[in-house]
């Protein structure tokens, strides 16, 4: 698309229906009773208790009868099973974060950008024929919730029409959809950044500025061998920026972590901390111990593309198809470039996907236990561990080897580029260079002291390095113990997102599927 009429859409999104943020909307709670999916494939319960794994001893953070606990919905079956007992276990929750947090925050509360979007990601997506199957069966299974108790309504006001199976399709695709970095946006432009990188005209760079938002700006890092204790590996990561205001604080109290059981269909299961409605991930962690977590990330020069999988769906499609041993970098590169759109690349928005696996000698024999997927709509590229940084791979938002010109890069650091396709990576506007600069340095100084990181904890001390007041949640993981800590955000009392700071709780990857 012709960047002056993709400019001419943006404003129309943003400039029509300005009005429809509503602050009346109260989130559907979540109680803490053990629920059943008619169809006997779905179970949604609170998480269980699990181990504390804290910087202190107190406590959960509770408000009421609420805590910042998720909650663990299993479901199991053929794609249009797990969905049907999806939808119908969360079908409130569903359109909760579709309103107040994909509407009300990300878009803030442009319904006009929201149909822009939503129109055009009808034509322009690739939806495989399980994932229709999966999302198609979740509107049955909010219909049938609607039919069996009459509090539930999927009528939204918001919208000004009932829910439908193209919000499906908008909560699985949010960040394709996330004004300042969509997928209908021209590149090139530096990931996770405020404001264009490539300014439009003066009056849509001001009907931006009325919008601005968080973006979503996470951190991550895996480490292993020689710089970790019994030289196994540590993976974490802080997912930062969807970050809802009050009174709902969705992301938080929405939290869930679905255990995914397809074995009917021969696929792996997995774990995914996501949110209600989303049938892909962004978090994930399989039964072979393989990791797989997304930042949003750089775009490259050129017009928007189509045939565009929505990048959760492709995480999705990859942790339950792959096993960590045959997850390598080159299989990896592989699956994105058969998942890719018009334009060469297999993401619409610009990501970057950092890959974790057991320091076995089958898993990882030729190839790193940890390594970063960079890509864009455009291309797909692979980066493993430097010479000078053995054994570690630390990302952000900007891509570390996509786009950065070895002949013209100023940076004397190759782990940490200044640019990113000719744009400087340090702005006003994107924290993504100092969180690099503060984990990169963090690992490096503790390598040089001679002291290995010592599991868990050592993780979590880490993520603290890089936080700035936007983390929602926080995960750490250890492939080969098949063991992660969770610890969630405490915004209740003072609006902190602060995710890190937290108590993290330990679980075993088999007791969640109990």
């Amino acid at each position: 698309m012709p960047g002056a009429l993709h400019t001419v859409l943006l404003l129309a999104g943003v400039l029509l229906g300005r009005a429809s943020l509503l602050h009346g909307r109260q989130y559907t709670p979540l109680d803490n009773l053990v629920h059943h999916a008619p169809n006997g494939h779905g179970v949604l319960k609170p998480m269980p208790t699990g181990r504390l794994n804290a910087l202190n001893d107190e406590p959960l953070t509770t408000l009421g009868n609420e805590s910042s606990t998720p909650h663990l919905l299993q479901v199991s079956g053929m794609p249009s099973q797990r969905g049907f007992a999806h939808g119908y276990l969360l079908a409130p929750q569903i359109i909760d974060w579709c309103v107040l947090y994909l509407l009300n925050t990300n878009m803030r509360g442009s319904l006009g950008w929201y149909n822009t979007f939503s129109t055009w990601w009808s034509k322009a997506q690739y939806v495989p024929p399980a994932y229709a199957e999966e999302a198609q069966a979740m509107l049955k299974g909010m219909v049938q919730r609607a039919n069996d108790d009459h509090s539930v309504s999927l009528h939204v006001p918001e919208l000004g029409r009932d829910f439908a199976l193209s919000d499906i399709y908008m909560i699985n695709s949010y960040l394709e959809a996330t004004l300042h970095n969509s997928a209908l946006k021209p590149g090139p432009y530096v990931g996770s950044t405020l404001e264009p990188a490539a300014g439009p005209p003066a009056a849509a760079a001001a009907a931006l500025g009325a919008l601005r938002t968080t973006p979503p700006a996470c951190s991550q890092f895996v480490t292993w061998g020689q710089h970790t204790a019994h030289g196994e590996t540590l993976a974490g990561r802080n997912m930062d920026g969807e970050t809802d205001p009050a009174p709902g604080y969705v992301t938080v109290r929405h939290l869930l972590v679905t255990a995914v059981d397809g074995t009917a269909v021969g696929e792996r299961r997995f774990l995914s901390v996501m949110w209600p409605g989303h049938i892909g991930g962004l978090s994930l962690i399989n039964e072979d111990g393989l990791y797989l977590m997304l930042n949003c990330g750089s775009m490259g020069p050129g017009a928007p593309a189509t045939n565009i999988t929505a990048i959760e769906y492709f995480m999705r499609h990859v942790v339950a198809t792959m096993s960590a041993e045959r997850a390598t970098p080159d299989a990896v590169k592989a699956e994105a470039d058969r998942f890719s759109c018009t334009g060469g690349g297999a993401s619409g928005a610009g990501s970057v996907i950092v890959f974790a696996r057991p320091t076995t000698p089958n898993t990882t024999a030729g190839s790193p236990a940890g390594f970063v997927l960079e890509a864009d709509r455009f291309g797909n590229v692979v980066r493993g561990p430097a010479v000078n940084d053995a054994e570690r791979v630390v990302q952000t938002n900007h891509f570390v080897s996509y786009g950065v010109d070895g002949a013209t890069e100023p940076s004397p650091d190759p782990q940490s580029p200044w640019l990113n396709f000719g744009l400087p990576v340090a702005t006003a506007n994107s924290s993504s260079y100092w969180r690099l600069e503060a984990l990169l340095n963090g690992l490096r100084s503790h390598a040089a002291s001679g002291q290995q990181l010592q599991g868990l904890p050592a993780a979590q001390q880490l993520l603290l390095r890089p936080v700035h007041g936007t983390t929602e949640h926080s995960v750490v993981f250890a492939p080969n113990r098949r063991q992660l800590a969770l610890a969630v955000a405490n915004p209740f009392d003072s609006g902190r997102w602060d995710a890190p700071y937290q108590s993290f709780r330990t679980y075993d990857f088999d007791e969640l599927f109990e």
